[in-house]
């Protein structure tokens, strides 16, 4: 798994340089955020009522392969 150190991390598929980045969803009007992890269970109607349980969240880092293009996300 690719880790933010000094040292840029390479491919598994093509052993390229990867860069790191973060995806997310364009929403009209809203600043650009990254996307995040969230511990548990998604929360639905049903379980909203409820109130939310969610305590622990992580951005989810993203690195792109220069040279093929892969994706790797991981939550640090």
């Amino acid at each position: 798994m690719p880790k933010a150190t000094a040292k840029t991390p390479k491919c598994v598929s093509c052993d390229e340089s990867m860069e790191i980045g973060y995806v997310t969803r364009p929403l009209l009007g809203a600043p650009l955020q990254p996307f995040v992890w969230v511990a548990g269970r998604p929360m639905t109607p049903a379980n909203l009522r409820a109130g939310p349980k969610r305590t622990k969240t992580l951005v989810v880092t993203a690195w792109r392969c220069k040279g093929c293009g892969r994706l790797d996300s991981f939550a640090n």
